[in-house]
């Protein structure tokens, strides 16, 4: 944009598709109920103009909003189009999501699990050291001492198969 802008028939180019776009929105402009087309500031208005815009003429700067951007009418319609797809999702959200997440809730911290750890291979894609600033580069900021091995030095897992038993014991948390 700014080698675009550094010949002056490209600045001049620019300016006029500007105020060009500036217009045409101002042609699509329906008053608000309470307002005149023409908007006219107070003193206290154009002072505080003058300090968001300082230096920048008043016919060159944005009017107040005073205006309704869409005739309510024409918004009436567009928003009728919509109205089957916004009672559709209402109630699949209402009917499907909101009981799949409680379900899901309920499965996932209730019904006990029988938890099986995976067995130990020592394969070399899975030795991806990172040197995190807190942590000692082999051990990942999540890391599990029941659920990831440490693939250094074949050492595996953390716990032995008895104790992984002892604390998963029909999948509930708690130790015997």
């Amino acid at each position: 944009m700014l080698t675009a802008l550094r010949s002056r028939a490209n600045l001049t180019r620019v300016i006029t598709q500007t105020v060009g776009v500036r217009r045409q929105q101002d042609a699509f402009r329906v008053p608000a109920q309470n307002s005149s087309a023409v908007s006219v500031l107070t003193d206290e208005q154009r002072a505080h103009n003058l300090k968001i815009w300082p230096g920048v003429p008043e016919s060159v700067r944005p009017l107040p909003i005073d205006y309704c951007p869409i005739d309510p009418f024409e918004y009436d319609k567009i928003s009728d189009q919509f109205s089957s797809q916004v009672k559709m999702w209402k109630w699949l959200s209402l009917l499907v999501a909101i009981p799949a997440v409680a379900l899901l809730t309920y499965l996932n911290l209730v019904v006990p699990q029988d938890h099986v750890r995976p067995e130990f291979k020592d394969w070399d894609h899975l030795r991806p050291k990172m040197k995190w600033p807190f942590l000692d580069g082999i051990h990942s900021p999540f890391h599990s001492k029941w659920f990831n091995a440490i693939h250094y030095d074949g050492k595996g897992y953390e716990t032995t198969d008895a104790e992984f038993e002892k604390e998963f014991h029909h999948g509930h948390g708690s130790k015997h």
